[in-house]
């Protein structure tokens, strides 16, 4: 969510109208940020600033275009000015602030993402990890600046594409860019009913969100004054309607963000030429200050949002968010005053100095990202007592990790139990399949079995997968299928995965298990088990941080409950097995649970290392059961 060092359009004339559609933009983020309030789409606020982006960008490079004057060293010293400084200052902050507050793990994500923000890269790395609308993202200090890296991917694009289009071939300027937004607006189309995240964090997909407003720049549209005003209404409308009425579960962007992105190229277009009515109430001088404030609003809103939910652990009180809003909008200000400000003047560290200034911070910035990923997260700065030692954990970075598809099968690095003897199992599933590896290792090795483990993450092990899962499943699941066709000697296949409401079917599943029949092979499932909406290690490592007890924080569930939650997947299954004799259920449910909760923290170790994976601790708790399967 980024914008140019002054509001200007392309004749250079100050816009307050467009701050004051900044002010709208980062309200409605910060309103669905928060979420206590009816704003539950307020994340279109950043495709309203991609359109005002790629506006005022166009204009001010097709101005010096014009004009002889176009430099890429000026453009990007523009940029840098523009964006590096508040950054920076939020970035450090952030580091500095985690290194009191998060354990190891923690800490070296929160590095590795600032040093993903740093390089303009933070799109991808969230893409790689999860999506936007998922619980683990709330963890997530730096997340936000997924949007900044989209934006500082387009910037080294389009000014070399506008200068080559204007001095080749100057008369299809207009046309070109139209084509390229609505290939990219097709594509994105196509995406998000594939893979919503890459349509989310992709540039590519996101770009004819900036080229809207490109066009705008170009090819403004005059209008009659009447007109103007009913068109601008529409506009803010549009904006407002998409704010209130998406939510997480709209798919989205996609055909969904067309709302937001032309009720923005609307109000834009028509405040034109002295304006309208829309125009001048988004010009009113407390919606102007807001906007003035946006950048530093958008950068500081959400990691002091994180972090006062992390610490606190249980829900925010309508106090503690008044004080959220008080603390973000008094940064944001010092934040505007003190840094933006003085950077954006030319004569604040003239051109050469603020490329080595820029460059200085972020090598040093990757530098300590470095620092923490080499030490492990830092561990000098923190009680070791209290934070949670990479043993509960290490199944999800180091072994069996590199077992994400079907050619690992067979592989030394994917085996199970104990070695040297002949295998006779393969473990099939998703990422908590991965995560109850050392509870599979355990149990085959006390039974002299071996096996292999093979699985994909976000991918349940089903043929036939429908709609809202990736492409890559469907094919990883079939190569599975087709490696076990080829492996004779694999006479039991287990099942292992979260089996999520919703993501088990009576279809997929009897597709799956009249599949494995048909080769003659036992089918042994792994119930559900119950998941949490906390991050469990993080919660263990700040309530002994503060001397507070985790499991009567974030455990209070009855197994009644949880046992509620997942009714139909347990019907799904023991129907199942009921009908099939070569099907076994293995339900791990009361390891977890007793009558009154199902506890988080055993023995003072973490049996999660987030809100649903298994540490290596829960994972063994569960190895007694799982020997059943290899009696």
């Amino acid at each position: 969510m980024t914008g140019p060092d002054i509001t200007e359009t392309p004749s250079r004339t100050y816009r307050p109208d467009i701050d004051g559609l900044r002010a709208v933009a980062v309200l409605a983020v910060m309103l669905y940020h928060s979420g206590n309030t009816p704003f539950s789409g307020g994340y279109v606020g950043v495709d309203v600033f991609f359109v005002i982006s790629g506006f005022l960008i166009t204009g001010l490079v097709v101005h010096d275009i014009q004009s002889g004057r176009f430099s890429l060293a000026v453009f990007y010293e523009r940029r840098i000015r523009r964006i590096f400084p508040a950054f920076f200052t939020v970035a450090i902050a952030a580091g500095l602030a985690g290194a009191w507050l998060y354990d190891a793990k923690t800490f070296s994500d929160l590095w590795v993402s600032i040093a993903a923000a740093t390089a303009s890269v933070a799109n991808l790395l969230f893409y790689s990890q999860a999506g936007y609308f998922d619980g683990p993202s709330l963890l997530k200090p730096l997340l936000h600046t997924w949007s900044l890296s989209v934006e500082e991917q387009f910037y080294l694009v389009l000014p070399l594409t506008l200068f080559f289009i204007y001095k080749y071939a100057r008369r299809w300027l207009t046309p070109i860019l139209s084509l390229l937004l609505l290939g990219s607006l097709g594509w994105s189309i196509y995406t998000v009913q594939v893979e919503r995240d890459a349509a989310f964090y992709m540039a590519w997909l996101r770009a004819w969100e900036l080229l809207a407003g490109a066009l705008v720049s170009l090819r403004p549209v005059r209008l009659k004054p009447w007109l103007q005003n009913l068109l601008a209404a529409a506009g803010l409308l549009a904006i407002l309607a998409a704010s209130l009425l998406y939510t997480d579960a709209t798919l989205f962007p996609g055909l969904s963000a067309l709302a937001p992105v032309l009720g923005t190229v609307l109000i834009i277009n028509c405040g034109m030429d002295g304006g309208s009515l829309v125009g001048k109430f988004l010009s009113l001088p407390p919606l102007v200050w807001i906007g003035k404030l946006s950048y530093s609003l958008y950068l500081w809103h959400w990691p002091l949002l994180v972090m006062a939910r992390y610490v606190m652990i249980t829900p925010l009180s309508g106090r503690a968010y008044l004080a959220w809003w008080a603390l973000t909008f008094a940064l944001s200000f010092l934040s505007w005053k003190f840094v933006e400000t003085p950077f954006r003047a030319k004569s604040f560290l003239p051109r050469p100095r603020i490329f080595y200034f820029s460059a200085a911070t972020g090598a040093l910035i990757l530098a300590g990202a470095g620092l923490v990923l080499a030490t492990q997260g830092l561990p000098v700065r923190i009680d070791l007592n209290t934070s949670l030692p990479p043993e509960v954990w290490n199944t999800q970075f180091g072994q069996w990790n590199d077992c994400q598809s079907a050619q690992a099968i067979g592989q030394p690095g994917c085996g199970l139990g104990t070695s040297g003897a002949s295998p006779s199992f393969l473990v099939w599933g998703n990422s908590h399949a991965h995560a109850f590896a050392p509870g599979f290792d355990q149990a085959a090795a006390r039974a002299g079995q071996s096996g292999y483990i093979t699985w994909q993450g976000g991918c349940p092990p089903l043929l036939g997968l429908g709609k809202g899962v990736a492409a890559s499943c469907n094919l990883f699941n079939e190569g599975v299928m087709t490696a076990i066709r080829a492996h004779p000697e694999f006479k039991t296949v287990i099942l292992a995965a979260s089996w999520l409401p919703g993501e088990l079917t009576d279809e997929s599943l009897n597709q799956t298990v009249g599949a494995l029949a048909a080769e003659g092979r036992q089918v042994y499932i792994i119930s559900p088990f119950p998941e949490v909406a906390y991050n469990v290690s993080a919660v263990y490592f700040i309530a002994g941080r503060t001397g507070r007890d985790a499991n009567a924080l974030i455990a209070p569930l009855t197994k009644d409950f949880m046992n509620a939650k997942n009714k139909r997947v347990f019907e799904i299954l023991d129907s199942l097995a009921a009908k099939n004799s070569s099907v076994h259920v293995i339900d791990i449910w009361d390891i977890f649970c007793g009558e009154k909760r199902c506890d988080v923290i055993v023995n003072n170790r973490p049996l999660y290392v987030d809100g649903g994976h298994l540490s290596t601790t829960g994972a063994l708790l569960l190895a007694p059961r799982l020997g059943q399967i290899f009696r």
